[in-house]
């Protein structure tokens, strides 16, 4: 049972090395990715999959007939399979993007299972969409190819397909979100999908290995006036989501998140066979700033090796990162054993 409820971010685990600072974005350069991807049509609706917007159940094992597969498993495959087709298409505007590039429309999150450097050596061809413009920025949708990435300490090889959407402004990238993504081997896999609708992006992630599946709850973005991508809520006021996957808890105001939070989290950056961290955060109008701290998770199990969520606290400190206006500016290992890993 507890396999399930860290499949999802058990992918984080199986990439290589990382590096430690994210890649600024270059604000006063004018290059050629730019000049291509505004050369990008109008994407029809729908955008994203609306499979997003079920109910999925929180895991489930996979049927054995068709008759007995469940309206969750019959939604995955939905999904993955649209995935798949989108990353094949013929028919959609294609750009070939250097090393450069690739840090331009990626950033280094700790919440995205693969490392940037595991592709940097590849040949990557997007396939770009417009998704809509706004009176201060257009944005549009890069979806890879398919990517075959090698791994000296894996036993498997690992493939991916990713899209990251981008919101551009005076010829300069002002923000980008990793939107969907399909990270993994056959014997376990990470997804994120997300759908587009009237203005808002709504993610959700699943896992999956041989036998079972499992579902996040989705979350939701919305857009600033300038482009920038930040967590939206239909409530305001005090808020906490408690599941056995995902924490979150801090104040909402003005629909997005202010002033610090706690979060328990997937991240690459954990310690092996954990996958998650205690995070605590800080926002300001839904932009993150200051000094982030990430903590180890502590918990403790039942008797079917389930987490007890009453249990769950800080541990010792894995590592921190510096945000100014939104962007990363520094992420520092502290954790020697984490260090060493990255």
């Amino acid at each position: 049972m507890r396999l399930i409820t860290v499949c999802i971010t058990l992918l984080f685990m199986i990439g290589c090395k990382q590096i430690a600072n994210s890649q600024p974005i270059n604000k006063n350069k004018k290059d050629d990715l730019i000049t291509q991807i505004m050369q990008a049509p109008l994407a029809s609706p729908p955008i994203g999959d609306k499979h997003v917007l079920y109910p999925f159940a929180t895991h489930w094992q996979d049927a054995e007939t068709e008759n007995e597969r469940s309206g969750s498993e019959k939604a995955f495959d939905e999904l993955a399979g649209n995935l798949d087709k989108q990353s094949q298409s013929e028919q959609s505007y294609k750009i070939t993007l250097t090393q450069e590039n690739l840090k331009q429309i990626v950033q280094d999150s700790y919440d995205i299972p693969f490392n940037i450097n595991d592709i940097l050596n590849q040949k990557i061809t997007v396939h770009v969409e417009k998704i809509a413009g706004f009176p201060q920025f257009d944005l549009f949708l890069l979806t890879t190819e398919n990517l075959e990435l090698e791994c000296n300490h894996c036993e498997y090889g690992s493939h991916l397909v990713f899209q990251s959407i981008i919101s551009i402004s005076s010829h300069q990238i002002v923000d980008r979100l990793v939107a969907t993504y399909e990270y993994g081997n056959d014997l376990s896999r990470g997804y994120r999908f997300f759908y587009y609708d009237n203005g808002k992006i709504i993610i959700r992630d699943l896992g999956s290995d041989e036998t079972d599946s499992a579902a996040n709850e989705k979350r939701t973005y919305q857009l600033t006036p300038q482009g920038k991508f930040i967590r939206y809520y239909d409530t305001n006021g005090p808020f906490q989501n408690t599941d056995l996957n995902d924490t979150e808890e801090g104040l909402v105001q003005n629909h997005t998140r202010e002033g610090v939070w706690i979060e328990i989290t997937g991240s690459k950056y954990a310690p092996l066979g954990i996958g998650y961290i205690y995070l605590e955060s800080e926002y300001k109008n839904g932009l993150p700033v200051g000094i982030w701290k990430c903590h180890q998770l502590e918990q403790q199990y039942n008797e079917l090796n389930e987490p007890i969520l009453s249990t769950r606290k800080k541990g010792k400190l894995l590592y921190t990162e510096t945000y100014k206006d939104g962007e990363l500016v520094e992420r520092k290992f502290v954790a020697k054993e984490i260090d060493e890993l990255n």
